[in-house]
């Protein structure tokens, strides 16, 4: 496959994510927005800061944060904290995601397409031989209401 057309790929897997995210935070979709209430916990371990050999931060936004992960064949991500966001393949990638009670979720994502992961606290590991790169676009929790737009 081309490069261009990787390229081309990637960019509508992330104007389709920025699209999402954008109609999650209209508030004539979501009635229930306020409800229940969040709970903020006093922490977040970030994998950018436990991992950073395996993981960079790309960009940062109000609403996204875009990770660059190169994992070498066999990588183990020590445990950390991950919002819901989207993997963008680069290579193919097979990850095993395992939570503190030792359930463990494979996905595997082949290059190019993407990949909606739901927000938890995980360990990571490459189960692959071979080295794999991904994005992995994040949400970021608004910090404050979005204010109603009537209809029309």
């Amino acid at each position: 496959m081309s490069r261009s057309l990787r390229l081309l790929g990637i960019v509508l897997a992330v104007a389709v994510f920025c699209a999402l995210v954008s109609a999650q935070q209209d508030p004539r979709r979501s009635p229930g927005r306020n409800f229940p209430p969040e709970i903020v916990l006093d922490r977040f371990i970030d994998v950018a800061k436990v991992a950073p050999q395996y993981f960079t931060v790309e960009m940062e936004n109000s609403e996204v944060r875009v990770l660059r992960a190169k994992l070498t064949a066999d990588a183990r991500i020590p445990i950390h904290d991950n919002r819901s966001g989207v993997i963008v393949a680069l290579t193919d990638v097979h990850l095993r995601f395992t939570t503190p009670d030792k359930k463990f979720r494979d996905v595997h994502v082949k290059a190019v397409e993407t990949h909606w992961i739901d927000g938890d606290t995980f360990s990571e590991q490459n189960l692959s031989a071979s080295p794999c790169e991904f994005l992995f676009i994040e949400t970021l929790r608004s910090t404050g209401p979005v204010p109603y737009t009537p209809p029309g």
